[in-house]
């Protein structure tokens, strides 16, 4: 980075951030403005999708922001690293949010609104409702400090309408916000929250070990440590077969994770192209792409392959959300292993969503290599998932993927971390892999969200 003291750092972060900010509203004033934060009612539309310009701003400004805190911080806290003592207590956020969305109560504030309450409630009324101690839903941050605590309403709520999720509209009185609504009648996303806030939170505590383990098998990840939910020290996957509840859960949960990535999938990849193609959702659950790709693209079908379980599980849900793909033989439900050879051969495109992320590179060749014996000269791997761009580039390297400018971190300061033994690759690393299979990479789709698409195709 060109940026050599402090102070050069903090006018660079000034002029991206002025820029940002005046193209974001620009792009506001000719195309609309988005819902206030204070917004109670509002509601995410699933073809709701930024112009490129507004997403780079978006990004570039977000970026900024966060480097210009850590930057700040050194200057008025009096602790020995400002900035990491900032980091080390943000896992109460999540923790309160979890609890937050147990016990729904966005949906509780909701019906608040609608029976005439547009402040919405007390901490009493919310301990009423959902079983958390009342003096707890309130208190401030610091005392959140005692654990044995954590779950009162008012701790909870001051500390999320601190950090913008949530309105606080009096002193003991709570709102939704634009934020917050998010979550009103939306079980995909509650659930996904509650997964994290469950098993993934409790297998944190075992990251230390795992990182020192040698081993990418699924047995000695940080998830198969935990004892908390996992007595049986079970694999990620064993243990969502074996957990009824959890399974069920987990299938709706992927379809909450990919709320904000569904308009970008849906836009910026030519599926137009494709016409009467078939796609292979490969591993492909309950079909929380490919039953939106079929909407609005009428002349696509797909098969959707997963294990037996799962496979019941989409079924069901496709004939509660689009049973007319089913009568007309569009979509076609197929138990299978993605680590066998592929059973449809010669398919236009074989797609692997949120798969290849969640194994180490050996078992990724494998799978690829699955569907490379399957397919024709024109067939397709569309690999559809986050592409990571590294905190720091040697000047001779440049990423596939737009870069930030100085002086943000090439990367905007994205970051992701897995429990699994798997790992989020970058563009090199996913080509390592996919060339290893005897596949190459044609080109990666960049697309208006954390998940892009790699187009892979036979030599």
């Amino acid at each position: 980075m060109p940026s050599t003291t402090p102070l050069d750092t903090l006018l660079g972060l000034r002029e991206v951030l002025n820029l940002a900010v005046e193209t974001v509203a620009e792009e506001w004033q000719a195309h609309g403005f988005p819902a206030s934060l204070q917004d109670p009612l509002f509601e995410t539309k699933e073809d709701a999708l930024p112009s490129p310009r507004l997403y780079e701003a978006t990004k570039r400004a977000i970026g900024a922001a966060d480097m210009l805190q850590a930057l700040l911080r050194y200057f008025y806290l009096e602790v020995l690293k400002p900035s990491l003592f900032h980091r080390l207590d943000q896992y109460f956020e999540s923790r309160a949010l979890h609890a937050a969305s147990m016990a729904r109560i966005p949906d509780i504030l909701h019906q608040a609104l609608l029976e005439g309450k547009p402040d919405g409630l007390t901490a009493q009324e919310l301990s009423e409702k959902t079983g958390y101690e009342k003096n707890k839903c309130g208190m401030s941050a610091l005392h959140i400090l005692d654990l044995h605590s954590l779950y009162d309403a008012a701790r909870i709520m001051r500390l999320l309408a601190t950090n913008h999720i949530f309105n606080q509209t009096g002193p003991e009185r709570f709102s939704n916000n634009r934020t917050s609504a998010a979550l009103i009648n939306n079980p995909p996303l509650a659930n996904y929250i509650d997964l994290y806030g469950a098993e993934s939170y409790a297998s944190s505590q075992h990251l230390l070990a795992a990182f020192k383990d040698e081993s990418l098998a699924l047995e000695s990840a940080a998830f198969a440590r935990d004892r908390i939910y996992n007595a049986q020290g079970k694999t990620y996957w064993e243990y969502n077969d074996e957990n009824s509840e959890r399974h069920d859960k987990f299938a709706t949960a992927m379809a909450g994770s990919a709320q904000t990535n569904l308009p970008a999938l849906l836009n910026d990849y030519p599926w137009f192209k494709l016409e009467k193609a078939t796609i292979v959702d490969v591993g492909g659950g309950i079909g929380t792409l490919s039953l939106p790709l079929l909407q609005k693209y009428r002349d696509l079908s797909v098969v959707i392959q997963d294990r037996e379980s799962v496979i019941a599980q989409a079924t069901e849900h496709w004939k509660a959300n689009f049973p007319t793909a089913i009568e007309e033989e569009r979509v076609v439900f197929q138990v299978a292993d993605f680590f066998q050879p592929n059973e449809v051969h010669g398919a236009e495109v074989y797609m692997l969503r949120y798969i290849i992320d969640d194994w180490n590179d050996d078992a990724c060749v494998t799978i690829l290599s699955a569907i490379k014996a399957s397919m024709s000269e024109k067939s397709k791997v569309l690999i559809v998932e986050a592409l990571l761009i590294p905190a720091w580039l040697p000047s001779s390297e440049t990423s596939t993927l737009t870069m930030a400018p100085d002086p943000l971190l090439p990367n905007y300061g994205l970051r992701f971390i897995s429990l699994r033994n798997g790992t989020e690759r970058t563009v090199s690393e996913m080509t390592r892999v996919v060339e290893r299979a005897g596949l190459v990479v044609e080109k990666i789709w960049e697309c208006r969200s954390a998940v892009h698409i790699t187009q892979c195709a036979l030599p």
